[in-house]
């Protein structure tokens, strides 16, 4: 029987035993250049986000009104929030009422 994939000359198992010892030699440099590759792109794509990005001129003006919009001092709320915290204080200042001792009985 006859294997349309190999030559006469060579069986499986001897491609098969000759690609194990390529593997146990080469695989370091292998994964070398796979690590030096992924670590290349990786630090190409971290420079190119963060030096070579660009926003056109109405993409940060709409930026900016957003984040002004966002910090613009709102002052009704603000007042809501101060009146809580005064009557908070006032509520932490006044002597607390006549409870009962549970552990002494009075």
């Amino acid at each position: 029987m006859s294997n349309p994939f190999f030559p006469k000359n060579i069986s499986p198992r001897d491609f098969i035993a000759a690609l194990g010892l390529w593997w146990r030699r080469w695989s370091s440099l292998v994964f070398s250049l796979l690590f030096f590759l992924v670590l290349g792109i990786s630090v190409f794509s971290w420079y190119k986000s963060l030096y070579m990005f660009r926003w056109s001129e109405d993409e940060e003006r709409e930026y900016r009104l957003s984040k002004s919009k966002q910090v613009k001092f709102q002052r009704e709320k603000f007042d809501v929030a101060i009146g809580m915290l005064s009557d908070r204080a006032k509520q932490h200042e006044s002597a607390p009422g006549v409870f009962r001792d549970l552990f002494f009985g009075q």
